[in-house]
C-alpha cells in the first residue's frame, strides 16, 4: 500500500496549498475547518497505508466526515462572499450537516456527491467570465468525477487509492485556483 501512502503526501500538499490561498484571499474561516478535517484524514491515511501506525478507525471516520461534510464546506467557504442573501451560506452548511447525518444513518453517498458537484458547478458558473478559471474549474470537476471510473477500472488497491488521491489533490488545487477569480460581490 505504499503508493496509497505516498499519494497521501500529494493530498496533504494540495490541502496546504488551498489553506495558504484561502488565507491570501481572506476566505471564510470555515475553509480551515473543512481543510483540517480532510488534512486529518490524509495524515491518518499516510500512517495507515505506510504501516507506521494502526489508524484505521480514525482514517475511516475522518474520511467519512471529509467526504460528506468537509468537501461541501470547502466549496461553501470559497463561495461565501458571493452568496446572497447573507443567510444562504449558513443554510448550505446546515444542508451539508443534514446530508452527513443522513449518510451516517443510511449510506446514500450519491446525495453528498451530487451536492459537491452542484456546489462546484455554482463556483464554475460564478467564474465563467474568466476563461482560464472556467477551464480550471471544469477540469477539477472532471478529475473528481473520474474517480468513479478509475475505481471500476484499476484492480490494484494501492494504485486505485493513489489515483484517487491524485484526482482529489488536483480537484483541490484547480478549484482553489479557479476561485481566485470569484467576484467578492454577490452575483
Amino acid at each position: 500500500m505504499y503508493i496509497a501512502g505516498l499519494s497521501e503526501l500529494l493530498l496533504l500538499s494540495a490541502l496546504l496549498f488551498s489553506a495558504k490561498q484561502g488565507a491570501q484571499q481572506k476566505r471564510h474561516p470555515l475553509i480551515y475547518v473543512a481543510l483540517g478535517i480532510t488534512f486529518g484524514a490524509a495524515v491518518m491515511g499516510l500512517l495507515r497505508y505506510l504501516e507506521l501506525a494502526n489508524t484505521l478507525e480514525w482514517h475511516k471516520e475522518l474520511s467519512f466526515a471529509g467526504k460528506h461534510f468537509a468537501m461541501a464546506s470547502f466549496l461553501i467557504a470559497l463561495l461565501w462572499q458571493t452568496l446572497t442573501p447573507r443567510a444562504l451560506p449558513y443554510g448550505l452548511v446546515g444542508l451539508a450537516l443534514i446530508f452527513t447525518v443522513i449518510n451516517y444513518l443510511t449510506p446514500i453517498g450519491i446525495i453528498s456527491d451530487a451536492y459537491i458537484v452542484i456546489l462546484s458547478l455554482v463556483l464554475i458558473f460564478k467564474v465563467r467570465q474568466n476563461m482560464q478559471a472556467l477551464y480550471m474549474g471544469i477540469a477539477g470537476v472532471i478529475l473528481l468525477l473520474s474517480t468513479l471510473v478509475w475505481g471500476a477500472i484499476i484492480q490494484d488497491e494501492s494504485l486505485r487509492i493513489g489515483v484517487f488521491h491524485l484526482c482529489l489533490s488536483s480537484f483541490y488545487v484547480l478549484i482553489t485556483l479557479s476561485s481566485r477569480h470569484l467576484n467578492t460581490k454577490p452575483i
